[in-house]
């Protein structure tokens, strides 16, 4: 699989993820992590990177309780590519803020992938960058916010993708 493909399908799984958090809105105990449920990205929300490599238009992205996770995506010129599956964990944080998040995807092809992301309501934003095996590319940090993921040496908000709660 070429270098280009595994980051396309990295990028686009990746796509906002989080891990169990423990805030406590109303003082009764654990929360449920606010990027569980099912999102989308259609048309202008699907990160400009994952148009211009793959002619993705849509992807569709469940994040289940037990830190699972499907990505399904479609194309205009590949028709529906392969689901991605795997794992998801997320840094600690309060709700609304940017965390971080690992993927280890493990379907159709092992790998791993780092970013941010921030729900908002029923949107959210997410930035994520394969990191293993190594592509030449580095995963934005929340100190860098989003636009801070550096591909060929320099800084790129091409993998900026944003996401609505269905």
């Amino acid at each position: 699989m070429s270098k280009k493909w595994m980051l396309a399908l990295a990028l686009s799984a990746t796509v906002g993820l989080a891990a169990c958090g423990s805030d406590d809105d109303d003082g009764t105990g654990p929360q449920q992590d606010e990027i569980v449920g099912t999102w989308v990205s259609a048309g202008a929300n699907v990160a400009p990177g994952l148009k211009a490599l793959a002619g993705i238009d849509s992807v569709i992205a469940v994040f289940n309780v037990n830190q699972t996770y499907t990505v399904r995506q479609y194309s205009s010129t590949l028709g529906s590519l392969p689901n991605l599956s795997g794992t998801w964990a997320a840094s600690t944080g309060a709700r609304g803020s940017i965390r971080s998040i690992t993927l280890t995807q493990t379907a159709p092809t092992g790998l791993t992938a780092e970013g941010i992301f921030q729900v908002a309501g029923n949107t959210m934003r997410y930035e994520v960058i394969q990191t293993t095996p190594f592509v030449g590319a580095q995963a934005p940090t929340i100190t860098g916010g989003f636009g801070s993921s550096v591909q060929q040496g320099q800084r790129t908000n091409i993998w900026i993708q944003n996401y609505v709660r269905r």
